[in-house]
């Protein structure tokens, strides 16, 4: 008597995969009321990518601006695409003007708030950065918040990023003009002395800020 055996097949779910754009550009903007050409990411300032743990994702970076880039995935371990770390010249060639370079890479077991960044000279102080967060499906302190706000800080320069970098002499930190939250600053106008810069931070929206609404007996 012959017996048939089937052996049985456990087929694992590949991990999801998300898709993302970073079409690049510069805008004449004023994050604190006095305007600047920046540098940034789908036309605002700190664009958000979102993806879960476990994710592989390919980002798409559209080089719009009018010189060499390339993008840096702060803090993301990149253990199996080193050669996708974004540090332009070292891991990769920038990204040239009208070019477009796509980074797919697993997020692994991270989670967690990072961030992205040029990884060109000093392109990300003109603006071009923005926050990577990383959702954990099985967060361990789900329990103890209801909600999650996304804050991100950044010193602000009136001039541009290279006039930054070609003054940094003997590793002494320029001192910024003003400081953003969540890509909006507040400056005085009476004590502005730019050459040929406009301030205009009578705006209403400068004279605010930035404001979040927190709903009284949530928890952030």
């Amino acid at each position: 008597m012959m017996l048939a055996l089937r052996a049985a097949t456990k087929v694992l779910a590949s991990p999801p995969h998300k898709y993302f754009t970073l079409n690049l550009s510069t805008r004449l903007l004023a994050p604190d009321g006095v305007l600047k050409q920046m540098m940034i990411a789908n036309d605002v300032l700190d664009y958000a990518i979102h993806a879960d743990t476990g994710d592989t994702v390919s980002v798409t970076v559209v080089n719009g601006l009018d010189e060499p880039t390339s993008i840096h995935w702060h803090g993301l371990y990149m253990t199996d695409t080193p050669w996708l770390d974004g540090a332009g010249m070292v891991t990769q060639p920038l990204i040239k003007p009208g070019a477009t370079l796509t980074y797919t890479f697993s997020l692994g077991n991270q989670s967690g708030t990072f961030w992205w960044h040029s990884h060109a000279a000093s392109q990300y102080v003109n603006g071009l950065r923005g926050p990577f967060i990383i959702h954990d499906p099985l967060d361990p302190f789900a329990s103890v918040y209801d909600e999650e706000i996304i804050v991100t800080l950044s010193d602000n320069f009136h001039k541009s990023a290279a006039d930054v970098l070609a003054n940094y002499v003997n590793a002494f930190d320029p001192v910024p003009a003003s400081g953003l939250v969540n890509g909006i600053g507040a400056y005085d106008c009476d004590f502005w002395t730019g050459d040929g810069l406009v301030c205009i931070s009578s705006d209403p929206q400068f004279q605010v800020g930035t404001v979040f609404d927190v709903v009284s007996g949530k928890r952030c």
